[in-house]
């Protein structure tokens, strides 16, 4: 008897199974022709019949999905997603189809998507994935939902890349873009004081942390300060020094020693500044200030210098030649104590960003991979051509993920008290089979009248809506959505339909530039004007002879040497005149690079 009702528990479901699906050959692995074996009006049966069969099904379009997402066809991808989720729900494809979503700017999908993730994941690793999206996703939004959010995100996104730039010239003028962006931030000013130091222009470094100090809040403005004031001080030291350095080699010693003084008076910590201050005023024969000079230096000075200071002090005034010529080859340390400034200039600003900042520029995590290994089979919601229809930025891709979940099951019904007590219980009825999922096509389906949907999916038809488009500078190949065909060069004209159309327009030279363009029903669609950003780099050109003219590919610039050239990218010939004559090189500008020429 228990082996008689085992073998009903075991049997009765596959039949009540098999009497809702459609009877099918099922496909065996390494058939000579799988079409063979290809169940119409249902993709599912040729994948077989219990949940492994289901399970293969999911992973095929999880696949196929992935793939899709990795080139960048995001519409595909997320139908595919939702085709996954239907056949079997997995943690992994609802969080890879949170992924795609953000990518494609569906904030509110991608958080949900994501949530649900954490709430299904068995895995602690995506769910840990997830909590770290959720995060940075509810700071996305909350930016996003308001146009000073925008702007703060986009501030924050671009701050970010100058941060890890290696160039301090090419971050200098990404931080001027940055200004003009947002003249009310407080970072980009922060950040351009302590670049300036770093390259010893000390007197910019003090115009922008003034504005960074009245930028920031309190509580970071007072050190901002603080950095402004050591920046005056290297300013006014090497406004002194040059100007001592002049007066020197005019060989007039007294002034020189006057500006030497003032100089180390800014900087204290310059003792061969100090040091060529009292030399000066020896060479003058002006004992008195020399004595006193070097008094004061001594309490800071060590070593050898202190050694130094105190041979001079027991001569006096008597300088000899040897003396003089020693003088004459003293030179300020002013690259060390410029290195020591500004990194005293980074600990005073301390860090110039914030958890939101961070989050906000983050970008979009790689997606989780299934390589599984699974035998291909026809798959006409996989492989039709209703996988590939454009979604409008209005369609809540949450809502038709929702939509298409089953129900939840009734509870069972109370069992009715047996008729005869003495006869044994009936069994309990069996659960009902599961519902066949339904086509890929109902993710939304085509509108079929004028009272479709608002969300329904518009069909792609050719020559729908006339559209201008444009590009700065012409010449650029825009390509819309996923049809590599659906393209032209700029400026044009193509035809779109209604709905969203993500575009990429490439020019050589220049950065590709990217956007999504929606044409709205019922209106007259705008122009596409996609702007794109040469490529560019940066030529530090120096020479041992100051003041040398410049020239580029043969022409002559209105720079002379030190000068800092930004120049697209690409080759170019470099040259500078010295004595009447040419002398060229042979340059390579990478994007984004730092080229250093000396002549």
């Amino acid at each position: 008897m228990r082996k008689t009702i085992l073998a009903l528990i075991t049997i009765v479901p596959v039949a009540a199974v098999l009497a809702q699906e459609p009877q099918a050959p099922i496909l065996v692995h390494g058939a000579r022709n799988p079409d063979e074996n290809k169940a119409p009006g249902n993709p599912l049966a040729n994948y077989g019949a219990g949940p492994k069969a289901r399970h293969e099904a999911a992973v095929a379009a999880f696949q196929a999905a992935y793939e899709a997402a990795s080139g960048l066809h995001g519409d595909r991808a997320i139908r595919l997603f939702l085709l996954s989720l239907r056949r079997e729900p997995s943690p992994k494809t609802l969080y890879d189809l949170a992924v795609v979503c953000a990518r494609d700017e569906r904030w509110d999908d991608a958080l949900s998507f994501q949530r649900e993730a954490q709430q299904q994941a068995a895995d602690p690793e995506v769910s840990k994935l997830a909590a770290s999206e959720i995060e940075r996703l509810q700071t996305i939004q909350d930016l996003e939902s308001t146009p000073a959010g925008k702007l703060h995100r986009k501030f924050d996104m671009r701050f970010m890349q100058v941060l890890k730039a290696r160039s301090q010239y090419a971050s200098l003028n990404e931080l001027k873009l940055l200004t003009n962006l947002d003249n009310t931030r407080w970072e980009a000013p922060a950040l351009a004081g302590i670049l300036y130091a770093e390259v010893h222009n000390f007197q910019d470094s003090l115009t922008a942390f003034e504005n960074a100090a009245r930028l920031a809040p309190p509580d970071r403005g007072g050190n901002l300060k603080k950095a402004a004031d050591l920046a005056r001080r290297e300013a006014n030291f090497n406004e002194q020094r040059i100007s001592a350095d002049e007066l020197w080699e005019k060989q007039q010693y007294e002034q020189a020693a006057e500006h030497y003084a003032a100089a180390w008076e800014s900087s204290p910590k310059q003792l061969e500044i100090g040091l060529q201050a009292a030399t000066g005023y020896l060479m003058a024969d002006q004992v008195e200030p020399a004595v006193r000079i070097l008094s004061r230096m001594r309490a800071s000075a060590t070593g050898e210098m202190d050694d130094r200071i105190g041979a001079m002090l027991k001569e006096l005034g008597a300088v000899s030649d040897e003396a003089k010529r020693a003088a004459r080859g003293l030179g300020a340390s002013g690259a060390t104590s410029a290195e020591e400034t500004s990194a005293s200039m980074r600990k005073l600003v301390g860090n110039l960003t914030s958890r939101e900042m961070e989050l906000a520029a983050r970008a979009d995590p790689p997606l989780l991979d299934d390589k599984t290994r699974i035998v291909a089979v026809p798959d006409d919601e996989i492989y039709g051509t209703q996988a590939g229809l454009p979604l409008l930025s209005t369609d809540s891709i949450y809502a038709l993920y929702k939509r298409d979940q089953p129900a939840p099951s009734a509870p069972p019904a109370p069992a009715e008290p047996a008729a005869n007590p003495g006869s044994p219980p009936s069994p309990a009825p069996l659960p009902p089979a599961p519902a066949k999922p339904a086509p890929l096509a109902a993710l939304p389906p085509p509108p079929a009248t004028e009272s479709a949907h608002p969300s329904a999916v518009a069909r792609r038809v050719p020559g729908d809506l006339p559209v201008p488009v444009t590009s700065d500078p012409p010449g650029a190949l825009v390509t819309f959505g996923d049809d590599d065909n659906l393209n032209c060069t700029a400026p044009c004209q193509v035809s779109l339909s209604t709905g969203r159309h993500p575009w990429r327009a490439t020019l050589a030279g220049y950065r590709d530039a990217l956007g999504v363009y929606n044409i709205e029903k019922g209106k007259k669609p705008p122009a596409v004007i996609a702007s794109l950003e040469a490529k560019r780099g940066f030529v530090s050109v120096e020479s041992k002879i100051a003041g040398l003219p410049i020239f580029l590919n043969g022409q002559k610039t209105d720079s002379r040497t030190p000068a800092q050239l930004k120049l697209m990218e690409g080759t170019y010939q470099l040259a500078v005149e010295i004595d009447g004559k040419l002398v060229t090189e042979d340059i390579t500008v990478r994007d984004g690079g730092l080229l250093k020429i000396t002549f």
